[in-house]
């Protein structure tokens, strides 16, 4: 089977494991969010981390109360209950935490106090680090911390996380979550079969790229519409003697033109289908070697996907810290994936950064209009003693120079 010419190449990691598999409810719902996500978000050379933007939300999730709760949960596809998400997380971190680096944290402006009880279920569900910082103050000394932080978690990958303007004097609190993996191919492509050749992008255009190629034995599946290639990677880690199955999964359109309309078909069912029907077969694999780096803010696509309220002045986050006063203003995401002869290596990175309400306007505003004489005292607020003191009476009047 010959891939010579690849106009659309779609890169899944799949990260369930042979204890669970496709029965267990949780990992049933992760599949749903990360093709909802994807079929939302779909654009060219998209690369994100359904599993880091996840866990990032619910962190947020099992400190909502209320309609906020109910929507993170409907949109991130979560069991019922913060006690039963918090050990699905726990159970799905212990499995990949061999095979996988997966870190989260909270961030939180040294004003704000943490309630106990979610301090322990970020503890317990994700063995969250917390930080205190002045984030009113210092937003941009706190950005690069953050950013510091997510650049050791992810092996260098990730060094910008946030941008400049991502925290303000109104931020209260940063959501984190950073993966790594790497893997080596476990029937790795020879270097010196790799050549220049066309690449054809989605616009038609042919494009100058490095192609691997490898002919052997691997899992594959044909119908009319698509081919399907797993390439398995080195894990030889065990946990609770269950060997994890992560796997590079290749989906490539035959119809370059339908990329686009098959990209917005994946979902758990399809791909499954997919994946049911692989068989062992003589393939001659071509495959680019590529870099995809992309930074996402995730609000908008939150918002379209019906996750309104806790981006709103209705937002009820109490149960992080006992007062019904921030909103999630912003969910930044920034994700890389690369493929060459020896392996893969991806990062993701998530900060759900949470501020201040809105003050609402108490009715109609009173309106005060300085047009005619007033009075002006600069004074300590405490004691009242009073520093400068002014009547003015016609402020056109310009000032004599002081030398006069």
């Amino acid at each position: 089977m010959w891939f010579a010419r690849m106009a659309f190449l779609s890169i899944a990691m799949a990260m369930t494991t042979i204890a669970h598999g496709k029965e267990e409810p949780f990992i049933q719902g992760q599949q749903t969010f990360a093709y909802d996500l994807f079929r939302t978000m779909f654009a060219p050379n998209l690369v994100i981390s359904p599993y880091s933007i996840s866990a990032s939300m619910s962190l947020a999730y099992v400190g909502a109360k209320g309609e906020t709760s109910e929507q993170i949960q409907c949109i991130l596809h979560l069991p019922d209950g913060v006690k039963t998400t918090v050990g699905r997380w726990h159970a799905l971190q212990q499995e990949l935490a061999s095979s996988c680096r997966s870190l989260e944290a909270v961030v939180h402006d040294s004003s704000v106090q943490l309630a106990p009880d979610y301090l322990d279920n970020i503890k317990q569900g994700w063995n969250a680090d917390v930080f205190s910082g002045d984030l009113q103050h210092y937003p941009e000394a706190c950005s690069r911390a953050v950013n510091q932080w997510v650049q050791k978690g992810t092996e260098g990958h990730i060094n910008a996380l946030l941008g400049p303007n991502d925290l303000n004097e109104q931020s209260r609190l940063v959501l984190l979550s950073a993966i790594w993996f790497q893997a080596s191919w476990l029937d790795p492509f020879s270097r010196e079969e790799t050549t220049q050749a066309p690449f054809t992008t989605t616009s038609g255009t042919a494009v100058q790229v490095p192609m691997m190629q490898q002919l052997g034995m691997c899992e594959l599946m044909e119908d009319d519409e698509v081919f399907v290639v797993v390439r398995q990677l080195k894990h030889q880690e065990r946990v609770a003697e269950k060997q994890l199955d992560i796997r590079c999964v290749i989906i490539l359109p035959k119809d370059p033109g339908k990329t686009e309309a098959i990209g917005k078909q994946l979902a758990p069912g399809v791909v499954n289908r997919w994946l049911s029907s692989l068989r062992s077969s003589y393939v001659q694999l071509f495959l680019p070697r590529f870099v995809v780096r992309q930074r996402y803010e995730l609000g908008p696509i939150f918002q379209a996907m019906g996750m309104t309220v806790p981006f709103s002045n209705a937002a009820d986050f109490s149960a992080m810290t006992g007062a019904s006063d921030m909103r999630i203003q912003k969910v930044v995401h920034a994700a890389e994936l690369a493929i060459d002869e020896a392996g893969v290596v991806a990062s993701g990175a998530t900060a759900v950064i949470m501020n201040m309400k809105a003050v609402r306007p108490p009715g109609k505003a009173i309106t005060v209009r300085c047009d005619h004489p007033f009075f002006v005292l600069i004074q300590e607020a405490h004691s009242g003693l009073v520093l400068f003191s002014a009547a003015i009476t016609d402020p056109s009047i310009s000032p004599a120079s002081p030398n006069t």
